[in-house]
């Protein structure tokens, strides 16, 4: 290899360093080279907003309170429902029975896996569960691949009606849930009690009125009355209700598919290596042309001193030629 071709080949790779330290530390980045724009929606956060996300967090809850009782006005409970998980396996079970001298709304959500193309049907099954117990179909929705049935069904058929359900398909998880609501039926019978002696006492007050005036103003009253008593007795009716018969959702699916097998060479693919292959070489190309255009005036400016150097020291005069000199015009002298 000849020098001119060393000195490219060194000039070359001077260029390439000289590339990758001027746009990985000296900051040609402030112009704008070598470094790729945010992709979209990834701008940068000031620290402030981040700070101010992390401390402004939402609690989303269901709405409970008179929504919950069908808009009754009735108050909701104070105290969280007790659930009881049972697994598909056989866990511990709760009975109707462990209920017994409470007033409670039992709630039970139930997932079931059944085979692919059987959703509707098991949805079918269900339905038809909870209609043959004396209950009835609140909610559902079915598509091919899942369903949501909703049913209410009597207390005292709940525990057979689950067993029923339970042969449908693979149970994957079971949730049973009691809320207490004694306090307030004794509560709801405790005011009506009081609003129906009223009552009594304002027809008795009629009863011995004398004047149009004493008339009008007492039953006006009882009006008033009369209203509570039956805003309370529908609160106490629509508790009563929910006591008495459980709501049961049950969740239908069908299995999820297997994962497809790992390739003999996971994360290889000849497409991503082409594509890296000549990111690199546009990078290769990239340090070495910004290297070259930052060492070529630095080369030609030296070149050119060095030369000037050279001639400087190499100018001197004309060197003697063989057959004449001093030594020559002397022996044609002698001659």
């Amino acid at each position: 290899m000849t020098k001119r071709a060393l000195y490219v080949v060194g000039f070359i790779l001077l260029s390439g360093l000289a590339g990758y330290l001027l746009l990985g530390y000296v900051g040609l980045t402030l112009l704008g080279v070598g470094r790729a724009p945010p992709a979209p929606g990834l701008e940068e956060v000031p620290q402030s907003g981040v700070k101010a996300a992390r401390g402004a967090g939402l609690l989303i809850t269901p709405g409970v309170g008179e929504a919950a009782y069908g808009g009754a006005g009735v108050p909701a409970p104070t105290a969280p429902p007790a659930t009881y998980p049972v697994t598909s396996a056989g866990g511990a079970e709760i009975p109707t029975s462990a209920y017994a001298g409470r007033s409670l709304i039992i709630r039970v959500e139930m997932g079931v896996e059944v085979p692919e193309g059987q959703v509707g049907q098991a949805a079918s099954a269900v339905e038809k569960v909870a209609v043959s117990k004396g209950g009835w179909v609140e909610y559902s929705m079915v598509t091919d691949e899942y369903a949501t049935v909703t049913v209410r069904v009597p207390v005292e058929s709940l525990d057979a009606a689950l067993a029923e359900i339970r042969q449908i398909g693979t149970v994957k998880s079971e949730t049973r849930s009691a809320t207490d609501v004694t306090d307030q039926l004794v509560d709801l019978d405790a005011r009506l009690r009081n609003a129906k002696a009223e009552e009594q006492r304002l027809l008795e007050i009629m009863s011995k009125a004398e004047t149009v005036n004493e008339i009008l103003q007492v039953e006006d009253r009882l009006s008033y009355v009369r209203e509570r008593i039956e805003r309370l007795e529908a609160q106490k009716k629509m508790l009563e209700e929910q006591v008495d018969y459980a709501t049961v959702t049950v969740t239908i699916s069908v299995p999820e598919p297997e994962p497809p097998e790992e390739p003999l060479l996971p994360g290889f693919s000849l497409r991503d290596l082409v594509r890296a292959a000549l990111k690199a070489l546009v990078l290769a190309l990239t340090l070495i042309i910004v290297g070259a255009a930052f060492l070529a005036p630095i080369v030609v400016v030296g070149w050119a001193i060095l030369a000037v150097y050279r001639r400087s020291k190499g100018v001197p005069g004309q060197v003697p030629q063989s057959g004449s000199g001093p030594s020559q015009a002397l022996a044609t002298e002698g001659g």
